[in-house]
């Protein structure tokens, strides 16, 4: 009886290990106990079961002791225990790829009683070791205190009967494996000196579905699901170095297999009478999934400070950045079917329509793909910590503001037998924060790292490529009043709390294009203006470079791999003080197009663009761009000490054209902080701010679909969410992935669908006819003003330059300047002060040579009140920024009119004006040739050293060596009064040595009859005995001279 059940250990085990005799088993029958030691497990066999990749070899896989516990009785209810004390499994690396059976573990007949047995057992492992070793790296894992056992459908323990589901053609197992901890190193062999790469993790868990044909018992499938809790990591750039090598060195070994298609995989045929159950939890694909409910990243700069650290002060000592991530997600599919169903991936929901349809142009003629997902439920970016930025709160410069659903999505796939692979991202709403600190140490530790892997001999330029589609939903970018550390900091500027917000409703960028109709369009208008061809005129110069070669040309109607694409529709900017937000530029579609190749960069904007300024938007204007402006030149400063040598300066070309530009400057600035309470309540009321109810998000719909009411998504917004909309319309629960995913489906097709759900929803929501009115009134057809403006607007304006890291030249030009003096109606009332012209405006700034800025007015006519003139002096009026751009202005043919004065026009035919960096104004003398010979001045260097301006500095300079001469004159008499009272002090001191030397004698004489009376009272006690001596002599009747009596 025993060597019978040896013999059916024997034959089972054998399948997975390897010099197996009946010696090394001994068993108790009637305990149903059995130990074996030292059992060596099959490597062929494993690496089968596990299904690892070709270039991956395992060489070793050895366990001490083991030791198999059976309850005879209720083998069908009560799974054997199994127990192995420390398991060793060493693996290795490999160019040649291994042989690969064509089908995993099979028992060679059908699915019987003892298969049930075996597949229902529970191991127990108490350490687990695996060491890898490669040409370029050596990795150690390390599990203890591991357990593998059966479960329910529903990951419940529960009878072993219960853990299976079977069909008529495969049977599904559940299983479970949970451990205490996980310890994983690694460290790469080139360079020496990087130092390892560590993570522990406490107790985590591994659900797993096992899908099984039962015909051959062969593995059709799997499903494996890592749940991992909350993790903290503390990662180094050194470290980082480590584990991009690492995950380099995987990289070329899978280059080897990655033309090689797999063997497709053999899906399950259900017939109508098979159980519902079996349909839920079926594995049509194998696939690998990783679920964390929390990560936070602490990246710390950690290498040479001298080489790896911004020269920014308060980053020198070093700095900390919090990543937190949450709820994240990661799938792997090894083999899905191209254009197939995804209605069986766990937990999945469409991002985006425009995603299945912008793959349909990638996928024909391919079968089969790996497709690999990363999904977060919410992210965030802290500002870096650092010990020079002092104390700063938990402030978030990068975060999600998605309530349900993900925040982020991104998919990566590569097909087999192609070499372009592709990457769809999809993120959420939004907010980022402009912080400059963050951004400088950011980029010093991307740079500092990039260094390191090119230094290691690591391909990072060497990227393949792919195609790309990034989309964006309600993005929202903050520029403070406070980029920096301080008010005192050059990154800093102190502005009273107001905020600037650059905000888009969608956000679309990708390098492969589809059609080439959006590329012609903005072509063509670029090429509808005078300023990208006609060089020979202001504001060109001879030798400026021009921004379109004629290799783009050719290339944008050619290529479709290297020209990126960003579409915003639309893109918008608010002014936010407090509680209140005012619109700076109204809702409008642009794009950017920008081809790599020949650094160039394109910005058409498809409707006429509307900004507002005031004086707090114009002061905050100008702190951003000094704070910005000190930003690019600290960075530049550090991508030259850390990556010497090897950073590209390339000049990068701009152009920009617009249908029509519009600035309003505002002569009403009301300080948003006086009107805070002050809300407007009925229809009645001034109509010049939205009311608090309609978020600014309300806007959005006015530029998306025309005719849709504003309240109608407003109604269906949820107060004080900054996003406004929700995609996915799925809510997620924390617990992975096995639930039914059928229920888990998007409603909604896209994200222009959810608009029109939301608007069309606008019947059921009961509007009062004063919000209504009031809503009408803000959404015509106008602009809505703040007030009195003076509005400039340029038809046709265009824009040119070319950018390097060292100089930075731009060109602008409009055909047309309309000044109008608006008196608070919006843009398309006519009854606005002013008329037309056919003024043209230049522009030039260019860095080098003091980076001036050179304006030419030529050819406008001017009607303004006086009102108007002293509103405009003080929407432009400075308060302290601390760069003042000079500017040298040339008016041709200026003619004002003056509306509230009888005098009659001012004609200015030539006026030449300097303004330089200590804001002197000058008004210099112009050639009274054509203008051409004025432009020739405009634009010379060296006509600020007129004579006006020598005898101008001579004044000054004589004033100041008056004031100098008056100031020695005053000091010479300060001179003489202290003489005289040095004297006076002289002559005392003379006085007081006198009284010190008479005072010192009279202590002395005080001393010395204080001697003389001592003395005395001595000699007169001295007398006093010699009297008493002589009266006892006399007495006894001797005399002391002769020594005996008479």
């Amino acid at each position: 009886m025993v060597s019978i059940i040896k013999n059916q250990i024997l034959k089972h085990l054998s399948k997975f290990a390897k010099n197996l005799s009946l010696d090394q088993i001994q068993l108790s029958t009637l305990r149903g106990h059995c130990e074996l030691h030292h059992l060596e497990l099959d490597e062929l066999l494993l690496s089968d079961l596990l299904e690892l990749p070709p270039w991956l070899v395992l060489t070793r896989a050895v366990c001490n002791y083991v030791t198999l516990k059976i309850q005879w009785t209720k083998l069908k209810s009560v799974p054997i225990h199994l127990v192995l004390d420390e398991v060793l499994v060493e693996m290795q690396t490999s160019r040649e790829p291994r042989a690969t059976g064509t089908s995993s573990y099979s028992s060679g007949g059908k699915y019987g009683f003892a298969d049930r047995v075996v597949d229902g057992m529970t191991v127990v492992v108490n350490s687990v070791v695996m060491n890898l070793r490669s040409e370029t790296f050596e990795a150690s894992f390390q599990l203890s205190r591991v357990l593998l056992e059966s479960r329910t459908p529903r990951w419940e323990r529960g009878d072993l009967r219960l853990c299976r589901i079977k069909a008529a053609e495969h049977l599904l197992m559940f299983k479970v494996l949970e451990w205490q901890v996980m310890r994983l190193e690694a460290k790469a062999q080139s360079p020496p000196a990087c130092p390892p790469l560590r993570l522990i993790t406490n107790t985590a868990s591994c659900r797993m579905v096992f899908k099984k044909r039962l015909s051959d018992c062969s593995l059709v499938g799997a499903r494996l699901l890592l749940v991992l809790e909350a993790l903290l990591w503390a990662l180094t750039d050194a470290q980082l170095v480590a584990a991009l090598h690492f995950c380099q060195s995987l990289a070329d070994l899978n280059e080897i297999n990655k033309t090689a298609v797999p063997p497709s995989p053999t899906r399950t045929q259900l017939r109508v009478d098979e159980a519902a159950i079996f349909r839920n939890h079926d594995v049509v694909e194998s696939s690998y999934h990783l679920f964390c409910t929390r990560l936070d990243l602490h990246l710390c700069d950690d290498m040479d400070p001298k080489e790896s650290r911004s020269g920014y002060t308060p980053l020198q000592g070093g700095g900390a950045l919090h990543v937190v991530l949450e709820r994240l997600l990661l799938d792997y599919y090894p083999m899905h079917r191209v254009g197939s169903t995804r209605q069986h991936w766990p937990r999945y929901t469409e991002p985006s329509a425009d995603r299945r349809v912008w793959l349909q142009q990638l996928v024909s003629g391919k079968e089969h793909c790996a497709c690999l997902l990363l999904r977060l439920g919410s992210f965030a970016v802290h500002e870096v910590c650092s010990a020079g930025r002092g104390h700063l709160g938990p402030r978030r410069c990068v975060a999600s503001e998605q309530q349900q659903g993900e925040a982020f999505h991104l998919e990566w796939g590569h097909f087999f037998g192609h070499p372009r692979p592709y990457v769809f991202v999809h993120i959420g709403p939004t907010f980022i924060r402009l912080d400059l600190p963050t951004l400088l140490w950011a980029h010093a530790f991307l740079q500092s790292v990039r260094k390191c892997m090119s230094e290691g001999g690591g391909r990072s330029s060497d990227l393949p490529i792919m195609a790309v589609r990034i989309e964006a939903l309600l993005p929202k970018v903050c520029l403070s009043g406070v980029c920096g550390s301080g008010n005192q900091d050059p990154l800093g500027a102190a502005t009273g709390g107001a905020e600037m917000h650059l905000r888009a409703s969608r956000v679309v960028a990708t390098n492969l294009r589809l059609g080439e109709a959006h590329l012609g369009e903005c072509l063509e208008a670029l090429s509808a203006g005078p300023l990208l061809f006609e060089t020979s005129r202001f504001p060109w110069r001879p030798n400026d470079p021009r921004p379109i070669s004629e290799s783009l040309l050719h290339r944008c109607l050619g290529s479709t791999w290297d020209i990126w694409s960003l579409h915003l529709n639309p893109f918008w900017a608010e002014f936010v003080h407090g509680r209140r937000q005012y619109t700076c530029l109204d809702p409008l579609p642009l794009t950017l197009w920008y081809c790599h190749t020949d650094d160039c960069l394109l910005l058409h904007v498809h409707n006429p663009m509307v900004i507002q300024v005031s004086h707090s938007e114009y002061v905050l204007g100008m702190h951003l761009a000094e704070a910005l402006a000190h930003f690019m030149e600290q960075l530049l400063q550090d991508a030259e000490a850390i990556a010497t040598g090897t950073q590209r300066d390339s000049p990068l070309g701009i152009a920009a054209v617009w249908p029509s530009l519009e600035i309003a400057l505002l002569l009403d600035d009301h300080c948003p902080s006086d009107q805070q309470e002050e809300v407007p309540q009925d229809s009645s009321s001034s109509t010049s701010s939205a009311p608090e109810p309609v978020n600014t998000i309300a806007r959005m719909p006015t530029a998306l679909h025309h005719g849709l009411a504003p309240l109608a998504v407003q109604s269906a917004i949820p107060q004080g969410s900054t996003s406004g909309s929700e995609t996915g319309g799925t809510n997620h629960k924390d617990e992975p992935l096995e639930e039914d995913s059928s229920s888990l489906r998007s409603e909604f097709s896209s994200d222009s669908d959810q608009l029109l759900c939301l608007a069309a929803s606008m019947d059921e929501v009961e509007l009062g006819q004063e919000v209504t009115e009031a809503a009408s009134a803000n959404w015509g057809g106008g602009t809505q003003r703040r007030g009195r403006a003076i509005v400039l607007r340029l038809h046709n304006a265009q824009l040119a330059g070319c950018s390097t890291s060292s100089s930075l030249l731009l060109l602008m030009q409009g055909q047309a300047i309309d000044v109008i003096e608006d008196g608070g109606d919006s843009l398309g009332n006519d009854s606005s002060c002013g008329n037309s012209s056919e003024g043209q405006l230049s522009i030039r700034l260019d860095s080098q040579g003091g980076q001036k800025l050179r304006v030419l007015v030529q050819g406008l006519s001017l009607r303004l009140s006086s009102s108007s003139l002293t509103g405009l002096a003080q929407v432009l009026r400075d308060e302290g920024t601390g760069h003042r751009l000079p500017l040298r202005l040339l008016l041709h043919e200026l003619c004002i009119v003056m509306q509230d004065e009888g005098s009659g026009a001012v004609y200015v035919p030539h006026c030449l004006m300097d303004r330089t960096k200590d804001g002197d104004l000058y008004v210099m003398p112009v050639a009274c040739g054509s203008l051409q010979e004025s432009v020739e001045q405009l634009l010379c260097d060296n006509s600020t050293h007129s004579p006006g301006r020598d005898v101008a500095s001579l004044i000054r300079e004589n004033e100041r060596l008056r004031q100098q001469l008056r100031e020695l004159h005053a000091l010479q008499k300060e001179n003489q009064s202290l003489r005289q009272q040095v004297s006076r002090w002289g002559g005392g001191e003379r006085e007081v040595a006198l009284e010190l030397k008479l005072a010192e004698q009279g202590e002395e004489a005080r001393r010395l009859e204080e001697e003389k009376g001592a003395l005395l009272a001595t000699l007169h006690l001295l007398e006093e005995e010699l009297i008493q001596e002589r009266s006892r002599q006399r007495a006894s009747g001797c005399d002391a001279f002769c020594g005996s009596s008479s």
